[in-house]
């Protein structure tokens, strides 16, 4: 499975949660974009039924039908969520609703995340 393209316009600038469904999203608020714990990740999640809440993408054509179908495929290949990097490459899938604290360590475990923290305590 690919991410689908039309996010190819937040590569590079978040990391991102795809959800097929808000049921997968658990009761956990850490999973939500505009948490702490996200912000401080770059994580946007995206729940893939419902467009409002992803201002960054509005731009897009036919957003709605794009999102819903990519959540189709997903659920389609067994995938309820995944992880995209900021490098566009999948980096988990999950066939059950994401444990927060499991997807904020694996970011922090990621290369691109260690040199960010890095350079945080450097300009501290």
């Amino acid at each position: 499975m690919q991410p689908p393209r039309w996010l190819q316009s937040l590569q590079w600038k978040h990391r991102i949660l795809l959800v097929s469904n808000a049921e997968f999203m658990g009761e956990d608020l850490r999973l939500r974009s505009e948490s702490r714990e996200a912000l401080e990740r770059d994580l946007l999640v995206i729940n893939l039924h419902s467009s409002t809440e992803v201002h960054t993408l509005q731009h897009i054509h036919d957003l709605n039908s794009k999102m819903h179908a990519y959540a189709i495929h997903m659920m389609e290949n067994g995938c309820c969520a995944m992880l995209i990097g900021k490098d566009g490459t999948i980096k988990q899938q999950y066939t059950a609703a994401p444990v927060a604290t499991h997807v904020f360590q694996l970011i922090d475990s990621m290369p691109m995340r260690l040199e960010e923290i890095q350079q945080r305590k450097d300009h501290a």
